[in-house]
């Protein structure tokens, strides 16, 4: 059986207040990268809903999909993670 996904990032919660909602955010270099929120009131298997976040430098059309719904928070912070870095990658300064 393979490893967990270990985050490459700090990740720090926040509280949405009166929506009772939990999240996570994680920033890099001082620039958000993407977030996390546990969606309590989706009926579906995948409640951990995930949004990337393109970093602020690079120019040119971000790479879809930049947000979606997985099943655990791992694999929501491992996707964010990933979309960072494909930012990276496929877009230029």
């Amino acid at each position: 059986m393979t490893e967990p996904y270990q985050p490459k990032m700090q990740w720090r919660p926040y509280d949405l207040g009166r929506h009772r909602q939990h999240g996570w955010s994680c920033t890099e270099d001082g620039q958000p990268a993407g977030c996390v929120l546990k969606q309590n009131w989706v009926n579906l298997d995948t409640k951990w809903h995930w949004a990337g976040n393109v970093p602020h430098y690079l120019k040119g059309r971000p790479p879809l999909p930049n947000t979606g719904y997985e099943k655990t928070a791992r694999l929501a912070v491992q996707k964010c993670e990933e979309y960072w870095e494909l930012c990276k990658q496929v877009m230029w300064e």
